[in-house]
């Protein structure tokens, strides 16, 4: 009876060490699991604030681009006034150039040029005043 119980012990004991050994690992795949979840709960945090950050970003490069929007419509409106004001005054320099004495006597002159022979003093002559027209067109500002 004796061996049967020191038999018993022994299976006991060998039961018991098997245990420690599957609870010693149970509890450093534990730590390890602890480690992993402290690990990603880290990166979490981290990912979480660079979304806010990229989110603030994004949202201050929309207002700016809203901003730069609303000036390229302002500015577009200027331009646009710009051009008609510019017409306006192409229009108007026109107008005085052509009603300007000095070239209504130079096209007269030129005009009549033209019906006389072409010989070369008279050519000379209509391109001279050619030239008188091009400066004060310039003095006028009409390209």
């Amino acid at each position: 009876m004796r061996r049967y119980q020191v038999g018993q012990q022994n299976k006991i004991q060998e039961n018991l060490d098997e245990l420690t050994e599957q609870l010693q690992t149970v509890r450093t795949d534990n730590e390890t699991l602890r480690n992993t979840v402290a690990s990603l709960e880290q990166e979490l945090t981290r990912s979480k604030d660079q979304s806010t950050q990229l989110d603030g970003e994004r949202n201050s490069m929309q207002q700016e681009n809203e901003k730069l929007t609303a000036t390229i419509q302002d500015l577009q409106s200027q331009a646009n006034d710009l051009a008609r004001v510019n017409g306006n005054m192409r229009t108007k320099l026109e107008s005085l150039f052509n009603s300007d004495e000095t070239v209504k006597k130079l096209r007269a002159e030129h005009d009549s040029l033209e019906k006389e022979e072409q010989k070369l003093p008279v050519l000379e002559r209509r391109k001279d005043i050619f030239l008188q027209l091009e400066t004060l067109g310039k003095e006028y500002q009409l390209k």
